[in-house]
């Protein structure tokens, strides 16, 4: 362990470590006279609220939104790319038949929102006047995935659970932190667990008594119980290196973390472009590492913000704060009054907290959550119920992208719902006969034969070409269309060669992560672009329809029988024997119709983790955390298959 020492400083560190212990008896204390009093324990818990916040864990203002590993090349994020809302830098593996990536939070204009901070409780707001609510002590968002510590010290995860990082161990907690694909815990012993991705070794933990912790993107920082730091997992920029000396609080961001040293001056280090990691001179109260920027609390209770300010992530507001929660595009901060101010990109109204006092808050990737001062633990902006609350009525046609989905109604008109970042689910207007929802954009074939985009693209998959089009289906950052005359054109991104269709006539095309595959009148099936997985390499056999993932592809055939080809480190290119009627997949899960009209689902997903509406079904089409269906009536119907949904306790403002 690093803190062995000689005699004198263990006898100093036990000293540390009983006055710590002696604290959490008096915290339970105050918890079981506040639990078992009159009504005056109200007034005396909103009387102590700004030094609880002042004193409350970093991780539990602080959220990093942390994607999947950065691309092969492993460069640094550039400055501004427009419009960078995916953290920058970030190849999040996309799902569906048309392969979205993870969801990620978009630009927009810069906005700075205050809730009412005049200390008083807003029972309206905080969800407390009529409906018994279970109390919490701390949240940590990274706006895809949450974790709260309850009052009895346990853990309770929601969100995106693609890594397991929303499946939380068992135990009374004293600290928690969530990054994009990852969650830590400090235990009441004070020792640390994480579970969730672990591909950098994130979440192996040192061993050690620690007071805090904070998860990054791929990497972990923790400050032990003497105040020195250790961080662990990913370091390519050295954001696993801090620095000698005592800190009081530490923060994770993505590839870059800064802390607060004893002597209440700042450090950064890790990835410096666009200066996130040169902090400003003077004292001060607390530090977050968001995305490509970072914001502190000044000892006399200021806000400043440094590095990318692009939308307006470094314009933060006047004011006298506690604490301060920098996310990926938004950042929020708690008054000293109880107020919680965010600024930043709104996309989803995480920019807009409800009116009460706060005890802490959280900033995340679209969400912010926040604990008021009454232990009402309140969510605001992205709601990921939303994402499957399919309308009523019927369809013809259904899409699952990236956090959002696309249905044609009977009447030919297009209706989106989930999350609308840069526009995903606002379609153009028109009459349409196909619509594919793709990553942060969704494309549509009009009855005219003219293709429609919405929604935005690095790479101009956004900006289809013109002609007349029968079908159209979206990638992740290329799209692919099915023309009149039933050849195949793709636009958009070209780094694996996803635009090189084969010559020919097809019946169909399904544009994956970064490759694309086509099926001809005569059975046989032609995939082209990205080949790292053999995706392209097609079994010499007949089929009826094909359905190009992130990097697998499955095709029925003649007998309703799948066959997959390509990436397979989860199964998702085994699915069950039977016949099939539809077949659509993930990054690394795929889910098919049968015969029957039953779904069933194979890879990186189980039963238990969906609850399949009743059929029975016609078509399915799966996203990065949910999938979509049409009924034999052609209704519609919304599941979550890789997330857990949010707890009933949980107030959505």
């Amino acid at each position: 362990m690093d803190e062995d020492a000689d005699g004198p400083a263990v006898s100093w560190i036990q000293l540390v470590g009983a006055l710590v212990v002696l604290g959490a008896v008096v915290l339970l204390a105050s918890r079981w006279l506040f639990d078992s009093g009159d009504d005056d324990g109200a007034e005396i818990n909103n009387v102590d609220a700004p030094a609880q916040a002042a004193t409350a864990p970093a991780s539990a203002t602080t959220s990093t939104a942390t994607p999947a590993p950065m691309t092969s090349s492993d460069a640094a994020p550039a400055d501004g790319e427009a419009p960078s809302g995916e953290l920058t830098g970030t190849t999040a593996p996309p799902p569906t038949t048309a392969g979205p990536p993870a969801d990620a939070s978009g630009g927009g204009t810069s906005t700075a929102s205050t809730a009412d901070d005049s200390g008083a409780a807003d029972q309206s707001a905080g969800g407390t006047a009529t409906e018994a609510v279970e109390w919490f002590e701390w949240v940590s968002t990274s706006g895809l995935h949450t974790c709260a510590v309850r009052g009895d010290y346990s853990l309770t995860c929601w969100g995106r659970n693609t890594h397991g990082q929303a499946e939380p161990p068992v135990g009374e907690f004293v600290d928690i932190s969530v990054g994009g694909n990852h969650s830590c815990a400090v235990r009441y012993d004070f020792a640390l667990v994480c579970w969730g991705r672990n591909i950098d070794r994130e979440s192996e933990p040192p061993s050690g008594d620690f007071t805090r912790v904070s998860a990054g993107d791929g990497f972990t920082c923790g400050k032990r119980i003497d105040g020195t730091l250790r961080c662990w997992g990913s370091n390519r920029f050295g954001q696993a290196e801090p620095p000698a000396g005592e800190f009081t609080d530490v923060s994770a961001g993505s590839y870059h973390a800064c802390g607060v040293r004893s002597d209440d001056t700042l450090a950064c280090w890790g990835l410096n472009d666009s200066g996130r990691a040169e902090p400003p001179a003077g004292r001060f109260l607390d530090v977050s590492a968001g995305n490509v920027h970072s914001c502190g609390v000044r000892s006399d209770g200021n806000l400043i913000c440094w590095g990318y300010n692009g939308p307006g992530r470094t314009d933060a507001p006047s004011g006298s704060f506690s604490s301060v929660s920098a996310g990926a595009l938004t950042s929020c901060a708690l008054r000293v009054t109880g107020g919680v101010a965010c600024w930043g990109s709104d996309q989803a109204g995480e920019n807009y907290p409800p009116a009460g006092s706060f005890r802490s808050v959280s900033a995340g990737n679209l969400q912010t959550c926040g604990v008021t001062i009454e232990d009402v633990l309140t969510c605001w902006g992205h709601d990921l119920g939303k994402v499957i609350d399919a309308p009523d009525g019927t369809f013809d046609r259904i899409s699952a992208g990236s956090g959002h989905s696309c249905g044609i109604r009977s009447g030919a008109q297009v209706e989106c719902w989930g999350a609308d970042l840069w526009g995903r689910a606002s379609p153009a207007p028109g009459l349409y006969w196909d619509v594919s929802a793709g990553a942060l954009y969704s494309c549509g074939a009009r009855t005219d034969g003219a293709l429609r985009c919405w929604g935005y693209s690095n790479y101009g998959a956004s900006r289809p070409p013109s002609g007349t089009f029968d079908r159209v289906t979206a990638g992740q950052e290329h799209a692919c269309g099915l023309l009149s005359d039933e050849t195949v054109t793709c636009w958009g991104d070209d780094r694996y060669g996803q635009l090189d269709s084969p010559s020919g006539t097809f019946v169909e095309v399904s544009a994956g992560g970064h490759f694309s595959c086509a099926s001809g009148h005569d059975r046989t099936v032609r995939c082209w672009g990205d080949d790292g997985f053999g995706q392209n390499r097609v079994p010499d056999k007949e089929f009826l329809g094909v359905a190009a993932g992130w990097a697998t592809a499955c095709a029925i055939g003649l007998d309703g029988e799948l066959t997959c080809w390509g990436l397979n480190d989860t199964g998702q290119a085994e699915p069950p024997a039977g016949a099939f009627l539809d077949v659509s997949l993930s990054q690394d899960y795929g889910c098919g119709v049968r015969v029957n009209g039953s779904v069933q689902c194979w890879g990186d997903v189980t039963e238990a983790d969906m609850k399949v509406p009743e059929g029975p079904f016609a078509s399915v089409s799966v996203g990065w955390e949910h999938a979509c269906a049409l009924r034999r009536d052609d209704t519609a119907a919304c599941w979550l298959t890789r997330a857990v949904p949010t707890p009933p306790e949980v107030h959505r403002d």
